[in-house]
């Protein structure tokens, strides 16, 4: 059975447990980052590594994007309709500023694989991409940990004002579900307003 040692910096797990935890969960774990902190459950190594396993995660999908063997899977049929759509829905909604695509990348939930492979698409440099990376990376983080620790010490208040764990745990329910459905209409909102074929 999988204990908390396992979080341990020098568990020869650690690395890869972090890498995969921010490959499933995506950007987001600085959520949980940042309601562990406000209850003394993580500290400022934590945060650096986390950050730095979002920021190599995204570049997996750049190069799959850049590479000679993705042009010719995009030649399958199916492929090539479900990557045009997405080619065409990001090239209209940035108006083919791929800056504006970093941003998305980090704000809307789910859409990481599929702009940095559009990204690798456009043969965007590495260096502008890591460089921009970052930055997205840099807002998003600090957006995502103050939303966690807010909530973190919401939390906290709720289950000492009503002496009931029960409410706050519902109360932190709310805030994680008025989360991500901001999120999810952000991304309907994209699709309605700004789809090609709504051109």
């Amino acid at each position: 059975m999988i204990g908390l040692e396992i979080l341990d910096p020098f568990n020869p797990w650690f690395l890869p447990l972090v890498l995969l935890i921010t490959f499933v969960i995506g950007d987001n774990i600085f959520l949980v980052l940042g309601f562990g902190f406000s209850q003394g459950y993580s500290d400022i190594w934590f945060l650096i590594v986390f950050f730095v396993a979002i920021v190599l995660t995204d570049y997996p999908f750049y190069l799959i994007g850049r590479s000679k063997k993705f042009k010719k899977l995009k030649k399958i049929k199916i492929i090539k309709k479900i990557f045009g759509r997405v080619d065409e829905t990001l090239d209209f909604i940035t108006g083919n500023h791929v800056n504006l695509a970093f941003f998305y990348c980090k704000f809307i939930s789910g859409a990481k694989p599929w702009i940095n492979i559009y990204l690798g698409e456009k043969r965007v440099s590495q260096k502008r991409f890591i460089v921009m990376t970052l930055i997205a990376a840099i807002v998003w983080s600090l957006f995502a940990f103050l939303i966690g620790y807010i909530s973190g010490q919401g939390f906290t208040f709720v289950w000492g004002y009503f002496e009931s764990l029960s409410i706050a745990v519902f109360f932190l329910l709310v805030i994680l579900a008025l989360f991500f459905k901001s999120t999810k209409k952000t991304k309907e909102y994209i699709h309605s307003k700004y789809s090609p074929s709504k051109k």
